[in-house]
């Protein structure tokens, strides 16, 4: 009795296996087929979403596991996993892990994994973790992870963390963190931490943290951190500077650089070197001046100094040069300071003037308004931090 139970469970577990390894090859065979279509699935030769196949057709609607080879499809089509080939579609297209080659659609794209290849869509594009290779699309694209690669639509890019290459829209793009290369728009472009390369836009572009390379737009630029290239647009903001300024109005934490504008305006010392017509830091020094001169009889304006470096910002009246006494004037002058001794100085300077004769601020023919440039040496002693003289 004994032994024909052992017998009988033998005989058992023989059945078990068997069709275990029945069931196994059954599956083997449902997932792995060299050509699929589909109407709309499940109408379609495959019926698991997890088969594999190399080529796959679909009407209207297509869902298989992995596909190695060409996945086309008049409206959509979703693979579950892995694409490694070419994914072509007249609406959209769906991946639900990585692609490897090429994804393109009418209107959208979506990638949940990696993408390495190309991905091109008239609407959008979307990879959820990292893109090398290109992403292109007519309205906006969208990278979850980082690219090594091009980023291009007619609208917005966004990339969640970093870029290495390019990116360029026709309105905005934003990086999370780093972007090491070139960001283009025609509206803004956002950084969310360090750049080492170009950020050009129309209106305006902000970097986090640094900046490390060239940053251009047509009405400001804003660096969180250290400027350590250049800035130019009609105003520049940067929390420290150790690269250049240029604009008509630049503002900066501390700096170490230079300043190139109209206003230049550091909250702490200037180390650096500012080049405007008004200069403001903590270690600046503000002066009124006054001179009598041959061309405009009296002169008044004001000094801007920091360090050895000076502009004065003036107005004139009385033309001595053309015996005008309707005649005002208004000039800028930027120079270097010298001290000679502890109240001997010389002051030497490189400037223009604009002489506004007879009827001002309008002109009529035969007026003989002119600009002019004039350089100036002059000698001059210091009796206080507040009064000097000089000749």
């Amino acid at each position: 009795m004994r032994n024909k139970s052992v017998i009988f469970l033998v005989l058992v577990l023989f059945v078990l296996v068997n069709l275990a390894a029945k069931q196994k090859v059954k599956r083997s065979k449902e997932k792995k087929f060299v050509i699929n279509a589909a109407i709309f699935y499940p109408l379609s030769t495959n019926r698991s979403k997890n088969q594999y196949t190399n080529i796959n057709f679909s009407l209207l609607y297509g869902h298989v596991g992995v596909v190695e080879g060409f996945d086309l499809a008049i409206i959509s089509s979703r693979v579950r996993r892995d694409v490694r080939g070419v994914q072509m579609t007249g609406l959209a297209g769906v991946v639900g892990d990585s692609l490897y080659g090429v994804q393109a659609s009418g209107l959208c794209n979506i990638v949940a994994g990696e993408l390495r290849g190309v991905q091109a869509a008239g609407i959008c594009n979307v990879a959820g973790d990292q893109l090398m290779g290109i992403q292109a699309s007519g309205i906006f694209n969208i990278v979850g992870d980082r690219i090594s690669g091009i980023q291009a639509s007619g609208i917005f890019n966004i990339v969640g963390e970093r870029l290495r290459g390019i990116q360029t829209s026709g309105i905005f793009n934003i990086v999370g963190e780093t972007l090491i290369g070139v960001q283009s728009s025609g509206i803004f472009n956002i950084t969310g931490e360090q750049l080492k390369g170009v950020q050009s836009a129309g209106i305006f572009n902000v970097i986090g943290e640094e900046l490390r390379g060239f940053q251009a737009a047509g009405i400001f630029n804003v660096v969180g951190g250290n400027n350590m290239g250049l800035q130019i647009s009609t105003i520049n903001v940067s929390g420290e500077l150790s690269g250049v300024q240029c604009g008509l109005v630049n503002v900066t934490g501390r700096a170490e650089g230079v300043q190139i504008g109209i206003v230049n305006y550091t909250k702490e010392e200037m180390t650096g070197i500012p080049i405007g017509v008004v200069n403001i830091a903590r270690n600046s020094r503000l002066r009124f001046v006054g001179w009598g001169s041959n061309i405009m009889a009296a002169n008044m304006g004001i000094k801007f100094k920091i360090r050895n470096l000076y502009s004065i910002l003036y107005f004139g009246a009385l033309n001595l040069e053309k015996n005008i006494n309707s005649s005002l004037s208004i000039g800028f002058q930027y120079g270097v300071h010298i001290p000679l001794d502890k109240k001997f100085f010389l002051d030497c300077d490189l400037g223009g003037l604009y002489i506004d004769n007879k009827t001002f601020f309008w002109f009529h023919k035969g007026d003989r308004d002119h600009f002019g440039l004039k350089a100036r040496a002059m000698l001059g002693i210091e009796f206080s931090r507040r009064f000097s003289l000089f000749a």
